[in-house]
């Protein structure tokens, strides 16, 4: 009868740095954040939420005969919408 006996020799724990301790890299390799080398933009400024309740600048407009269904449960049909500065 013969008996094969096969030894390996196990590589010690190594330390990551980083998220991914099995991401495939070399041990001795430094994690970096790969949003740091995404281009910046500009930042820009948000609008204040009331700034969208009226806009000076828009006209009138009307929207005619669609239907038009309220909170309430009223439907009108054919319907008209108006807008004026911005708002219904």
């Amino acid at each position: 009868m013969t008996v094969l006996v096969f030894a390996a020799c196990v590589p010690s724990a190594s330390k990551v740095t980083g998220p991914g301790a099995n991401d495939g890299l070399p041990p001795d390799t430094e994690w970096s954040d790969p949003e740091s080398f995404l281009p910046k933009g500009r930042v820009v400024k948000k609008p204040a939420l009331t700034d969208a309740l009226v806009n000076k600048n828009a006209g009138l407009l009307v929207i005619r005969g669609g239907t038009v269904m309220t909170a309430t449960g009223t439907i009108y049909s054919p319907g008209m919408v108006v807008l004026e500065g911005g708002s219904i």
